[in-house]
């Protein structure tokens, strides 16, 4: 994720494979990230066709 002045918010592919990073969650994460996602969902269905999925986790609106 890069911001700036002329495009905002932009998401740019890493600059190399090893600069990729899968991690492991402790299971304690995810029953939160699970409700996290049903309250995503939640939003997205109250919003209709303003919604711009992204492809991130957390989301929050542009500004």
């Amino acid at each position: 994720m890069q911001r700036t002045s002329a495009a905002g918010r932009t998401t740019l592919p890493t600059r190399t494979r090893a600069s990729e990073r899968r991690i492991a969650l402790p299971t304690r994460c995810l029953q939160p990230l699970k409700h996290h996602h049903e309250q995503q969902q939640r939003e997205r269905e109250t919003t209709g066709t303003t919604w711009r999925p992204n492809g991130h986790v957390f989301t929050a609106p542009q500004r």
